[in-house]
């Protein structure tokens, strides 16, 4: 096991030197989406301080996070397309097509990670 690992990440229990502890606790999963189809689907809320979306986005953000598992970042291709995954220090997967919604196209999915969690 890498000496910088051992300092970052606890040891999990169990037989063998090299086992890591990589998840503890609660596991969010996560979809990400890009794109709007109108000006209606993002709006501002004075009241609350804060943007909400709405519309094809969202739902289509949603169809995404449900395909995940707990501990999962999973975004479209379009949306792929639109990072610097090099200066971001992601390791990406290809997760392969999936039909978010029926009757519609399948989408290619990635499993965005961080590197120091690719153990």
């Amino acid at each position: 096991m890498h000496e910088h690992l051992k300092r970052l990440v606890p040891v999990a229990a169990g037989p063998g030197p090299s086992r890591v502890l990589i998840f503890q606790g609660l596991r969010v999963r996560m979809g990400m989406a890009s794109g709007t189809s109108s000006a209606e689907e993002v709006t501002f809320n004075a009241s609350l301080g804060r943007v909400k979306y709405g519309g094809a986005l969202m739902a289509a953000a949603k169809a995404i996070q449900d395909t995940a598992q707990g501990g999962m970042v999973l975004a479209t291709s379009s949306t792929f397309k639109q990072l610097s995954v090099e200066s971001l220090g992601l390791l990406v997967i290809s997760m392969g097509e999936h039909v978010l919604k029926a009757g519609e196209e399948a989408v290619q999915v990635y499993h965005l990670l961080n590197q120091a969690l690719s153990h």
